[in-house]
């Protein structure tokens, strides 16, 4: 008897690429940013997020804890 031979998938890793209307948009938008940060423009919304801040140390945490 003759074994039966599966065919083998073939997966590949090439993800699909952006659109050009969405490549368009993003480029316009990064060019907006830029613009902005020159003073070149100044009629965008923005909206502007803190920067991370360091981690505590322990020594401050410790009496405000006993309080």
């Amino acid at each position: 008897m003759m074994k039966t031979t599966r065919t083998r998938k073939v997966r590949t890793t090439k993800s699909s690429y952006m659109r050009d209307e969405a490549f368009a948009d993003v480029t316009q938008a990064l060019e907006d940013a830029l613009a902005f940060e020159r003073g070149e423009r100044r009629e965008l919304r923005v909206t502007r997020i803190e920067g991370f801040r360091p981690p505590i140390a322990s020594v401050k945490i410790q009496p405000s804890r006993k309080r």
